[in-house]
C-alpha cells in the first residue's frame, strides 16, 4: 500500500499544483518560458507515477500462494516449464491494425519479467496477475495485437495452473 499513498500524495500534488491558483501564481510571477517548463515537468511526472501505480506493478494487492509456483514445481516440472519459456520466447505477435496494440516494449518486459520468474526463480508472479494483466495502447507505430497477446497470457497462466494443481496433488 506504501507506493499507491506515495503515488496519491504526488497526483494529489500535481493536480494542485496545475489547478488554476497553481498556474495562476506560475503564470502571474514567472516568464512564460517558465509556465511551460512547468506544465511538461508535470505532465511528464504524471505519466511516471501513473505507470508505476497503474500500469506496472500489482503487487501491492499480495499474491495468493495457491497461484504462484515454488520451487519444488519448477524442478519438478522443468520440461513443462521450458515449454513455457519456448512459448514466451519464440511468441509471434501479428500487428494491431491501425496502429491499435499493445505496446510492444511493455509486453516485452512483461514476458521478460514472467520467464524470469519461469527460469530462475524470480519474483512470484500470479496466475490471476497474469490473466489480467492490461498493457497501455501503442500511440505511435503499431502494437501487438491484443488478442494474440491475451491468448498467450491466458494460456500461460493455465499451464502453471495444471503445473499447480498437479504438484498439489503429488504432495498429498
Amino acid at each position: 500500500m506504501r507506493k499507491r499513498k506515495i503515488a496519491g500524495i504526488a497526483f494529489g500534488a500535481l493536480f494542485f499544483a496545475a489547478s488554476a491558483p497553481g498556474v495562476a501564481f506560475v503564470m502571474d510571477y514567472a516568464p512564460e518560458w517558465v509556465f511551460g517548463v512547468f506544465m511538461f515537468g508535470s505532465l511528464l511526472l504524471g505519466h511516471k507515477y501513473y505507470r508505476l501505480v497503474w500500469v506496472d506493478d500489482l503487487g501491492d494487492f499480495g499474491l495468493p500462494v495457491e497461484e504462484t509456483l515454488t520451487v519444488e514445481d519448477i524442478e519438478r516440472n522443468a520440461a513443462k516449464i521450458q515449454n513455457l519459456l519456448s512459448l514466451i520466447t519464440e511468441r509471434d505477435f501479428s500487428e494491431g491494425r491501425y496502429s491499435l496494440g499493445y505496446r510492444r516494449e511493455d509486453v516485452d518486459d512483461f514476458l521478460r519479467r514472467l520467464a524470469v520468474y519461469l527460469d530462475q526463480g524470480g519474483p512470484a508472479i500470479s496466475t490471476s496477475w497474469i490473466r489480467r494483466k492490461q498493457f497501455p495502447w501503442a500511440v505511435r507505430g503499431a502494437g501487438y495485437r491484443q488478442e494474440d497477446v491475451q491468448i498467450l497470457l491466458a494460456r500461460i497462466a493455465n499451464d502453471i495452473d495444471y503445473i499447480i494443481a498437479s504438484g498439489a496433488r503429488d504432495s498429498r
